[in-house]
Parts: structure tokens; sequence; C-alpha cells
């Protein structure tokens, strides 16, 4: 006679289980998957299977920005761009410590702020 047994999987941590698939919900942190069998009429529980995984952060590509290589004073219409990189984030920009300019963190619009010659 064959029984039909039914196994549980959990996972807690840093994944979720959805259909049979297993996915990181963090890029650090550990993923533990947890196997249960109960036990039946005919059979006693079976021990519980656990694997864990570790997730670490993907490698990014390389992010390349594009800026005036040169500019006059009161220039208006000067921009920066970046393109490349990895994953769905978006760019912002800052002039750092520049009193020369400030740069729009959203857009990249470059403004010639006080401190410009």
């Amino acid at each position: 006679m064959t029984e039909n047994r039914v196994a549980t999987i959990v996972a807690t941590g840093v994944c979720s289980l959805s259909s049979g698939t297993v996915t990181m919900t963090s890029g650090t942190g550990t993923c533990t998957l947890t196997a249960s069998s109960a036990a039946t009429a005919n059979y006693a529980a079976a021990s519980d299977v656990v694997r864990t995984v570790t997730a670490a952060p993907a490698s990014q590509a390389a992010v390349t920005i594009t800026a005036p290589g040169t500019a006059t004073y009161n220039q208006s219409a000067l921009s920066v761009s970046g393109s490349g990189g990895t994953g769905t984030g978006a760019f912002s920009y800052s002039a750092g410590g520049s009193t020369a300019c400030t740069v729009d963190g959203t857009s990249g619009l470059v403004v010639p702020g006080a401190g410009a010659p």
C-alpha cells in the first residue's frame, strides 16, 4: 500500500515562498527553508529538513556620469545625466561642497551659484 505524504515547506528570514518559488527579499541576511512532513495513521512524522542560504548584495554594473566639460559664467541649460548601473533605482545628483554651482538632485540641472566667478 502506498500512502501519499504531504511535505510542508516554510520560508523565514530574508526570503518568501510562493507556488514553489523562493524569492530573496533583501540583499543581506539569511533565508531559512524548513520542510516538514506530519505523522499519519501509518507513518511517524519525518524529521524536519532545514536549509539556509545567505544573501549577499549583487554586483553593481558601472555607472557613467555625463557632465559639461566647460561652462561660462551665467550660462544656463547645463545638465548632468547618469546611465548604466544595475537595478531600478533613480539617479540622484549633487554638487557636493561646491560653491560654484548647485545641481538639482532629481533632474540633474546645473545652476551657477554665488561662488561662481
